[in-house]
């Protein structure tokens, strides 16, 4: 029988050394992995952010070269050339091709990046010199649905982490908060658990709402699904309205929407959007509930009134831990407004790298009607396109 996690998460083997070895090749599920998620970061990165690109994990294991007796060694690339900020996800197809599960790793993934300065790659040569190793997989047992999380360090070879945790209702929020600590503690990360639990309690409490946000994140993924985010929001957004989480989200998923699939002009549909989330946005400062999702979405607001003072006043108020790719995309419209191309293209340039694709671009391009953006488009795309596909 398997033990569910929400009373103590089941450990596998917790002290194995796991030598990691390449990822074995599948030319066409990487292939549709790439769109999936290359499209994820076209429309997800607005909504909750984010993209999950699946792809191959080639590990490096260059013998060193031999050295003369007056010579250094050389350093190699399979250990020395190793860089502790990268962390090399690798997600199996159960999980990959289901946007409940999907959407619960990539809110866990978000999490992770409060407390540690991390850069998640799913692909891409980068992978190669990553020191962290996660892979998500999944399993059911007695119904019950395990979201099963692998952690190596490739300095040691180690496995400091393999559990699986039950994410079946109610149990997400309670194996959220268990996976995030434990991934912490596997990293050599000492946080409070009141602290974790502050930040994991941002997202509803009610099962259906939890359940609904996550997965509509995931459902932004896919454009046959976008219309069903919406969906799923607006069901979120029934059982738990006054959550601040579920509150900008709606606004940010519905404002996005309307430009990337407008029905000529949309300028009305935007108006009354802001005026609804611009009641429930006043309503929040007043019981002191702004958080960092909230201010994305209140600069958001401000970028879609062509304020770029206010929206910039806004996202410099967001703590430097809290940064995702909205953040540095509303930052590059807002200097591309003021007419400071140099520092947009410095801020798509991050969003770029947070998100690990240039498809970053495609929703940019669109988002608040800037001129300016097509010279940095091309140019960021000759820049970094060899890196990411």
């Amino acid at each position: 029988m398997v033990k569910e996690a929400q009373v103590e998460p089941e450990v596998k083997d917790k002290a194995i050394l796991a030598p990691v070895t390449p990822t074995p090749a599948a030319p066409e599920k990487k292939s549709n992995s790439k769109l999936w998620f290359g499209f994820a970061a076209v429309f997800a990165l607005i909504a909750v952010i984010g993209f999950y690109l699946q792809g191959s994990n080639s590990a490096v294991n260059e013998a060193p070269p031999q050295a003369s007796a007056n010579e250094e060694p050389e350093v190699t690339t399979s250990y020395l050339s190793l860089e502790p900020r990268y962390v090399h996800v690798i997600v199996e197809q159960e999980v990959l091709y289901d946007d409940f599960k999907t959407g619960v790793v990539k809110t866990l993934l978000d999490l992770l990046k409060v407390y540690q300065d991390v850069r998640i790659i799913y692909n891409g040569p980068a992978t190669k010199f990553a020191v962290h190793e996660i892979r998500f997989a999944s399993s059911t047992s007695q119904n019950r649905t395990y979201l099963e999380i692998e952690y190596v360090n490739r300095i040691s070879g180690h496995k400091h982490l393999d559990r699986k945790y039950d994410i079946t209702s109610p149990s997400i929020k309670s194996s959220l908060k268990r996976s995030l600590d434990d991934l912490l503690d596997s990293l050599h990360i000492e946080i409070d658990k009141e602290v974790l639990a502050t930040h994991v309690d941002e997202l509803p409490s009610e099962e259906g709402a939890i359940e609904a946000i996550v997965t509509a994140y995931a459902s932004t993924y896919h454009a046959h699904t976008q219309g069903r985010a919406l969906e799923l929001i607006k069901e979120a957004e029934m059982q738990s309205p006054d959550n601040p989480y579920v509150i900008a989200t709606n606004y940010i998923y519905n404002l996005s929407y309307l430009y990337l699939h407008p029905k000529g002009d949309n300028t009305e549909a935007i108006n009354k959007l802001n005026a609804e989330a611009s009641e429930k946005f006043a309503v929040l400062e007043s019981q002191d509930k702004v958080t960092p999702k909230v201010m994305e979405a209140m600069a958001m607001m401000a970028l879609s009134k062509d304020d770029a003072l206010l929206a910039k006043n806004i996202l410099q108020t967001i703590p430097h831990q809290r940064k995702t790719v909205l953040f540095y995309v509303l930052n590059g419209k807002a200097a591309e407004l003021s007419g400071n191309r140099d520092s947009a293209e410095e801020f798509y340039y991050n969003a770029v790298i947070e998100a690990s694709s240039t498809l970053v671009l495609n929703l940019s391009e669109v988002l608040f009607l800037t001129v300016t953006y097509l010279i940095l488009r091309a140019r960021l795309k000759t820049v970094v396109s060899n890196s990411f596909k």
